[in-house]
């Protein structure tokens, strides 16, 4: 029965049935999905469990061995089922494999029935090269092929490549995927059973290609993000994700990310990061293209001071991480305009600032997708100002009965030191010292029993950043 009269039959037994369960009042029968097998080459397929012929609606108990274009079989199972599928090839061959990416290498293939047609083509080896008789010239290639004459087909193990060139007038293009096609010599993937070759011959019609059947092609999208996928053949997933081509044809598709997604690959069939992707049919009867939300980096880690100085500050971070990669970072002091720096960088300095000021700093990693991460912050101060004193006045008095000198001071920053007097080399006395910032004053007694006359005061300071003060006056005990 013609395929186009088969399928007819089938969409009249199937509505046949549902009309059959509305007159009865029965409920409506449980939706069905169609599991289409394509064996190609010397083998057939088996399916556990089995289904229904989808055509007559009996039951599909016999393996599908039907394996040669425009061959195929339709089973009908309820919608969701899980059908695992047995390659068994004939003697003296071998099986390839299968077209579903969900089914690498030999092994039984399980496929979930979650669309309303899955196509799976098994592929067995070695499969049959067939030249169709140019119209003038010769062509001759691979194996020995030699046509017109007696060898205008031969077998090759499947999935190799063959190469024919041919000879004679008018050439003009090669057809059904012999590539390159406009010149005389092509290259021809051997993935079908038969695999046609045929020649356009100039003032001659174009050879027509024998009947083959249409599977299905399927997008499936995955991950966290979101995208479209579009391709030539009506595709645009999107809602369109499903099309009918050539056993023999091929699938172009482009990825277009959605804003604050990123594309993460085609499930192994192309590159990951390619935009677009190119699929023989034959090959993959689907590909899941897996995209990504665009998660912004880390926060910067580790941000401290590694230098610090009275007119400068000099922060260090930790690499940020993320999903596609570090473009650069920013640095900002006290909410200004940041300064922008490379992907490597993890210091940044700020200069010509004042002595003894608190400053907030803030370092942003940004991604090469624009992504900004949360700013990581530290509160922190340059280094004290210099040491300045100066000497307001220095005196010796007498209070409440006992003489002290008495001196005083203005400093530009806490310190500490001591306040000594001396008569001549001898030590009189001394104190420790621990004066805060700004206008202090120093006492220190002087024992009762020193003389009178002429003494040495020295007073000295020391900031703890460096900064020192030394004062040394004469002073005279009453």
């Amino acid at each position: 029965m013609p395929r186009i009269s088969r399928l007819v039959a089938a969409a009249l037994l199937i509505a046949g049935v549902a009309a059959v369960g509305a007159v009865s009042g029965r409920s409506a029968p449980r939706a069905t999905a169609t599991l289409q097998v394509v064996p190609r080459g010397p083998g057939a397929v088996e399916a556990s469990p089995t289904g229904t012929d989808a055509t007559t609606g009996t039951a599909a108990t016999a393996p599908c061995d039907d394996n040669s274009e425009p061959g195929e079989c339709r089973w009908a199972f309820p919608a969701g089922s899980r059908v695992t599928l047995t390659a068994r090839p004939t003697a003296g061959a071998s099986f390839v494999g299968w077209n579903s990416p969900d089914c690498p290498g030999t092994a039984p293939c399980q496929v979930t029935l979650d669309a309303d047609v899955t196509s799976v083509i098994a592929l067995f080896s070695p499969l049959r090269v067939r030249v169709l008789n140019p119209a003038a010239g010769r062509i001759t290639g691979t194996g020995g092929i030699d046509c017109p004459g007696t060898a205008c087909n031969a077998s090759f193990p499947a999935r190799s490549q063959v190469t024919l060139t041919y000879s004679g007038p008018g050439f003009q293009r090669w057809e059904f995927g012999c590539l390159p096609a406009d010149r005389p010599t092509c290259t021809v993937d051997v993935l079908h059973q038969p695999t046609w070759v045929g020649v356009k011959v100039q003032g001659e019609a174009a050879p027509q290609h024998p009947d083959v059947v249409s599977v299905r092609f399927l997008v499936r999208k995955a991950g966290s993000g979101s995208g479209r996928v579009t391709g030539l053949q009506s595709i645009d997933c999107g809602t369109n994700c499903a099309v009918d081509v050539s056993e023999e044809g091929s699938v172009t598709l482009a990825a277009r990310p959605d804003g604050g997604s990123l594309l993460r690959g085609w499930g192994g069939v192309c590159k990951a990061d390619a935009s677009s992707c190119s699929v023989a049919v034959a090959a993959f009867s689907s590909v899941q293209v897996t995209f990504a939300r665009d998660e912004p980096p880390a926060t910067p880690g580790g941000l401290a001071v590694i230098l610090r100085a009275r007119t400068s500050l000099t922060v260090g971070w930790q690499q940020a991480a993320d999903d596609v990669g570090i473009a650069g970072y920013e640095a900002a002091l006290d909410g200004a305009a940041p300064r922008s720096l490379p992907a490597g960088a993890a210091t940044a300095s700020f200069e010509a600032l004042a002595c003894r000021t608190t400053h907030t700093v803030t370092v942003v990693a940004i991604d090469t997708a624009g992504n900004r991460s949360a700013p990581a912050s530290l509160a922190t101060a340059t280094s004290a100002c210099p040491l300045s004193v100066g000497v307001a006045s220095v005196a010796v008095v007498r209070l409440a009965g006992a003489r002290q000198v008495v001196a005083r001071l203005r400093a530009t920053s806490a310190t500490t030191g001591r306040i000594a007097l001396y008569r001549g080399s001898r030590l009189v006395a001394s104190q420790r010292l621990s004066p805060r910032a700004g206008v202090f004053r120093l006492r220190l007694r002087i024992p009762r029993a020193e003389p009178r006359g002429p003494h040495l005061l020295r007073i000295e300071l020391a900031d703890g950043e460096g900064g020192s003060f030394r004062l040394e006056r004469t002073v005279r005990v009453p």
